[in-house]
């Protein structure tokens, strides 16, 4: 059966490239229109908060004497950009870009996975060009690193390997540390994986490996 000509360019690798640049590409030009505003130095609200408490841990406070008042997952890691790099505030903001990037992969991925691969492609391209995701990576802010870590839950949450089914635990553990609602979201996983032989065959008889699967999603969890 012949595959239709834009079907094979939205499915092919040359494309996603080209999506994740193009997306990169409109990030960096947002981030260097922001440079020459005050709102590139001058943090407010959350980005102050996270600045402040990443520079804390970059000078060693990493316990801190008080319990989390939010997720944070993100200002541990620009706290660890700043022990390493110095408090630089474009670098930070790099680091979203990276993160938007690897998202955008991630839905590529999630797309293939659900409708095949133009599906995907056309996914990326949305996420690429998705105005909020660009203006969040100018944010001193959770948002890219939480849209990484979830798009990747849900890739792995749909394939059918051992290594996914932990890394699915491990994922949705992580974007629980960036928005802790995602907590519902692990009683769901592994009721999901108890059912999946009864859902897809109606076999029982194959309860024994959902129940292996559960374990291992609680296990990365």
């Amino acid at each position: 059966m012949k595959v239709a000509l834009h079907t094979r360019i939205l499915g092919s690798r040359a494309w996603l490239l080209s999506v994740v640049s193009f997306g990169i590409a409109l990030r960096l030009a947002h981030l260097w229109a922001l440079r020459s505003t005050p709102w590139f130095d001058h943090l407010v609200i959350d980005p102050e908060y996270y600045d402040a408490w990443a520079q804390r841990i970059a000078t060693g406070a990493w316990i801190g004497s008080e319990p989390f008042y939010m997720d944070p997952l993100y200002p541990y890691a620009l706290g660890l950009l700043y022990r390493v790099c110095g408090r630089d505030l474009m670098l930070a903001r790099l680091f979203n870009v990276a993160c938007s990037a690897a998202a955008c992969l991630c839905v590529a991925r999630l797309g293939r996975r659900i409708g095949g691969p133009a599906v995907g492609g056309i996914a990326a391209l949305g996420l690429a060009l998705y105005r909020p995701d660009i203006f969040a990576t100018g944010e001193l802010d959770k948002t890219s690193l939480s849209m990484l870590l979830a798009t990747s839950f849900l890739a792995l949450a749909c394939g059918r390997s051992v290594a996914s089914r932990f890394g699915t635990g491990v994922t949705l553990a992580l974007t629980a540390l960036t928005r802790a609602y995602f907590l519902v979201f692990a009683p769901v996983v592994a009721l999901a994986y108890l059912l999946d032989p009864i859902v897809r065959r109606g076999c029982i008889g194959r309860m024994t490996r959902s129940v292996g699967y559960a374990a291992l999603f609680a296990s990365g969890f």
